[in-house]
């Protein structure tokens, strides 16, 4: 009786297995003062620019409970925003899918979130202005999802962005993740500027 008992239970494992069921992250306040605390330490040393990174993703990802969080980083000539790093569920299609024009003849919210130096947190029922700004290309990165995102910015120059949605749950998002995510942002903003000898 007990193979049997423990053959179930492997069964059971695998389907789950199988089943591939996403486990969503859920808001985790503590962690997000740890990885922020530990961003702060970062800046009394020379601080890694990808380890920066990475913290502030995790921090975005794991901290405040998204579904999915990338780094995009502009490219030289500033015409594409390109992912560069990304966290999350279906992160590496995100990275290679997220490449998109940021030039001012063809405006779109990340051109303007550039152009504004401002984070922004786009919602479903966005007024007229943002929707205009929510271009094909746009809402093919978030499947027509609210998110958030963030310039990274040293000295004043847009160096990328920071994105961040909860496609894939559907859960929504709320002010605290915003201000969340907002703060983190920051503190990657400055990490980055301090690292640069600003």
């Amino acid at each position: 009786m007990i193979p049997v008992a423990s053959e179930k239970k492997e069964q059971a494992v695998a389907d789950a297995v199988e089943a591939e069921v996403p486990v969503f992250v859920e808001p985790d306040p503590m962690l997000q003062l740890t990885i922020l605390r530990e961003l702060s330490t970062l800046m009394e040393t020379k601080p890694n620019f990808n380890l920066v990174l990475e913290m502030v993703l995790e921090g975005i990802y794991r901290g405040i409970g998204m579904d999915r969080t990338l780094f995009a980083l502009r490219t030289p000539d500033h015409r594409f925003l390109a992912g560069r790093y990304a966290l999350g569920l279906d992160n590496e299609r995100l990275r290679t899918q997220f490449q998109v024009e940021t030039v001012d003849r063809k405006p779109n919210l990340f051109t303007h979130v550039i152009k504004t130096l401002q984070p922004v947190w786009v919602k479903a029922d966005e007024d007229a202005a943002v929707r205009k700004l929510l271009t094909p290309e746009v809402q093919a990165i978030s499947k027509g999802s609210p998110f958030f995102v963030a310039p990274i910015e040293i000295r004043k120059k847009v160096i990328g962005i920071f994105y961040a949605d909860r496609h894939v749950s559907g859960r929504p998002l709320d002010e605290d993740s915003f201000t969340s995510f907002k703060h983190f942002a920051h503190q990657g903003n400055l990490a980055l500027t301090f690292l640069n000898g600003a």
